[in-house]
């Protein structure tokens, strides 16, 4: 396969000594992300259907059970929405859901939910009951009004195109999906760790490895196969004219990142490490990421963004940007 791309790779988590930091404040008393991004995602990168209001914690995949810094994080940022609307109660504590579509294994996210609770103070932890095999359960009103309560959403890891068939399907919007969107509108956070990274796009990349992407390009499908590059589907849009990977590094998986932003025409992506996260804030269009817990090594990278030339002027050679400090408007 033959391609044109000019790349620019920037490294997002470095070492924890970097001294940039995000421009709103750390929802939470702990050490603050190690950088931020250099520019603001694009203007057009919005949340579909909804007030770009809220989160995403992009989770890499291996999320060790002791990262204190990322399940506190998701916690903080679920204190941070909006209640006020919530008038056919009495006031309660934050409430974030477990959301375990993705998930084959035999668990069926209880584990997900056991560990939340660990982290979760006096905050409650429930399970949204959309699993797998619930393919047509997306308008069942008392799940959607679940979702609707949740402050914070985790959606668990497993296969991506689960959610979409659940959320939406055949790229409707089901009653489960607009909830999810009203989470993030009044200031909420939706987490997802490996295939709950995915999903987060529009369109997603859906599987296939670097090799087979590099030689056969990509396939639009749900359910790739050897040989036909990498997969891309639609996805569940919380962010648009950008793409995520997942297990980034440790699957290699640069060139299916690259193959995939060329078929989807986007000039933009980040491929996310495991046990690391990127922080996304819909208001402002800024991002940071949380490095690996086990970050003893300087180099060891967290999130690294891909950009595809397309015509806009040259970013600046010279000093990394990520080594110095710095305000991003």
């Amino acid at each position: 396969m033959k391609t044109s791309l000019v790349l620019a790779l920037c490294v997002i988590a470095l070492a924890t000594g970097c001294r940039s930091q995000p421009t709103r404040p750390d929802p939470a008393p702990m050490d603050l992300p190690a950088a931020t991004l250099v520019d603001p995602l694009p203007r057009a990168m919005n949340l579909r259907g909804a007030t770009s209001r809220g989160w995403l914690m992009i989770c890499g995949g291996g999320i060790e059970d002791d990262h204190e810094r990322i399940y506190r994080h998701f916690f903080a940022l679920a204190d941070k929405a909006d209640r006020s609307t919530d008038t056919k109660s009495a006031p309660r504590p934050t409430r974030v859901g477990v959301v375990p579509t993705a998930t084959g294994a035999d668990s069926r996210g209880s584990d997900t939910l056991e560990l939340l609770k660990r982290y979760a103070g006096d905050r409650e932890v429930v399970m949204v009951p959309l699993f797998k095999e619930d393919i047509g359960k997306g308008d069942d009103q008392d799940i959607a009004a679940l979702i609707a309560s949740c402050d914070g959403l985790w959606f668990v890891g497993g296969d991506q195109s689960r959610i979409t068939a659940v959320f939406r399907p055949q790229d409707r919007d089901t009653e489960a999906y607009l909830a999810t969107l009203r989470v993030l509108k009044r200031g909420g956070v939706i987490a997802g760790t490996s295939a709950g990274a995915a999903m987060m796009t529009n369109p997603m990349i859906t599987g296939g490895t670097s090799e087979d992407a590099l030689q056969h390009g990509a396939t639009w499908t749900n359910d790739v196969k050897e040989g036909q590059g990498v997969g891309l589907a639609d996805g569940m849009g919380y962010l648009t004219n950008v793409l995520v990977d997942q297990h980034f590094l440790e699957r290699g998986r640069l060139g299916r990142l690259l193959v995939a932003m060329k078929e989807a025409g986007m000039d933009r992506g980040f491929g996310v490490a495991e046990d690391a996260a990127l922080v996304v804030d819909l208001q402002t269009r800024q991002g940071f990421a949380i490095s690996p817990r086990n970050n003893t090594d300087a180099n060891r990278i967290g999130v690294i963004e891909v950009r595809r030339e397309s015509g806009r002027a040259p970013r600046p050679r010279g000093r990394n940007p990520w080594m110095q400090d710095h305000e991003v408007e």
